[in-house]
């Protein structure tokens, strides 16, 4: 994926029952701010670029790792789709 801001590219991870996802192995230092809109590159070829993943709702900086955590809330509202087991 990529921040629409700056264009800075990151690996977005599900996040589980919380319906939230995450960055992983961004750096600490990266440029990256909440409400950082977030959507697909394209690079991988599978989805077509700019299309809506997620939003930035926090990030947390510590000096004594290399990485930042990066939560995001996903763009689509994956907390009300509708499942059928048939």
């Amino acid at each position: 994926m990529q921040v629409v801001r700056n264009g800075l590219r990151a690996v977005a991870f599900g996040g589980g029952p919380s319906g939230c996802s995450s960055c992983r192995f961004m750096a600490a230092n990266a440029e990256i701010q909440n409400g950082d809109r977030l959507v697909t590159s394209g690079i991988d070829g599978t989805y077509p670029p700019g299309l809506p993943v997620a939003l930035v709702e926090r990030i947390e900086r510590d000096a004594e790792h290399s990485f930042a955590r990066v939560v995001c809330k996903p763009a689509a509202g994956v907390d009300r789709g509708r499942s059928c087991w048939c």
